[in-house]
């Protein structure tokens, strides 16, 4: 017989969250995809901090939607519920980006 060592149980809410998260970031994918083509073809003649942030931003919102959740999935696998629950909100860090790239670019 072998010893097997105590496995905390995994959290319910957590997983209704993470299922919540994934089909929520399945959903997202598409608008934030046409949004990062938009940002391609309107980023233009301007350079500064704020904007290269904005379009950096947004062009990477669609991995990040997509990556996320999996990880946070890998992560509620062996586990890890606080990382999990992280990573599965990782992509509000891209929204709050976003929103401060377009507070620093306001008129002048």
């Amino acid at each position: 017989m072998t010893f097997v060592p105590h496995q905390p149980k995994r959290s319910q809410p957590l997983l209704i969250w993470l299922i919540v998260a994934s089909v929520g970031g399945v959903l997202a994918t598409a608008p934030a995809g046409a949004m990062a083509a938009a940002t391609l073809m309107g980023f233009g003649t301007d350079r500064s901090v704020p904007a290269q942030i904005f379009f950096w931003t947004v062009l990477t919102l669609p991995i990040a939607i997509l990556v996320s959740p999996l990880l946070a999935w890998i992560a509620y696998g062996l586990r890890q519920p606080r990382l999990a629950l992280g990573l599965s909100l990782a992509p509000l860090l891209w929204a709050a980006a976003i929103g401060l790239s377009v507070l620093g670019s306001g008129p002048r």
